[in-house]
């Protein structure tokens, strides 16, 4: 199967290529430092999942100091929980093959200043279908890195996923916790060469 990941990109990069004001600032995230992880409780095996890659799309203000357009997108197929069955069996119940990609965009933040604890509202889109959500992120920036940490959750349930039970008894709770950290620079833009 063909990965999701070069269709993911582009969209990205399409995103990335609106014009900016003057005092916009796109961010640059150190995927290094950074990390999106996603718990799950079960009965006897609960687990936490984390992104082997992700994308993302962080555009800021840096006159009035606010993020105005946030996007994280990623492929399910990078989510790894430790064990290949369980990433395998993962897989089939989120129908990777026909919704391979999950993705998270912002439609506002409150209060309209960077420093300190905002609420961010969006919306997620996975198996193909979306839903309002709304969460609280702190924000901590010198205007040269900015660490922006936050966790919500979601109901599976909501996306048309369905429970997942074994032996009638053991059940994975479908309220899924996602929690992540995310350090960011501004891009940096190359100068524009001189006219000949």
């Amino acid at each position: 199967m063909t990965s999701p990941l070069p269709r993911l990109l582009f969209g990205i990069a399409v995103l990335s290529g609106v014009r900016l004001a003057a005092a916009d600032r796109s961010l640059e995230v150190n995927k290094a430092e950074s990390r999106i992880e996603i718990r799950v409780k079960a009965t006897f095996d609960s687990f936490t999942g984390t992104l082997a890659d992700f994308q993302t799309l962080l555009v800021v203000d840096s006159e009035i100091k606010r993020f105005f357009r946030a996007k994280v997108a990623f492929a399910i197929a990078d989510v790894k929980t430790g064990r290949a069955e369980r990433d395998r069996d993962m897989a089939v119940w989120s129908e990777q093959g026909r919704y391979p990609i999950a993705e998270f965009e912002m439609e506002k933040i409150a209060p309209e200043s960077i420093a300190g604890l905002h609420t961010v509202r969006g919306k997620v889109t996975l198996h193909g279908m979306s839903q309002a959500v709304e969460f609280p992120i702190s924000v901590i920036t010198d205007r040269q890195q900015y660490v922006i940490d936050g966790q919500t959750t979601i109901d599976t349930r909501d996306f048309g996923l369905p429970l997942i039970r074994k032996f009638w008894f053991l059940k994975v709770d479908p309220i899924v916790h996602i929690r992540f950290h995310l350090q960011a620079a501004p891009l940096e833009i190359p100068a524009t060469p001189p006219a000949p």
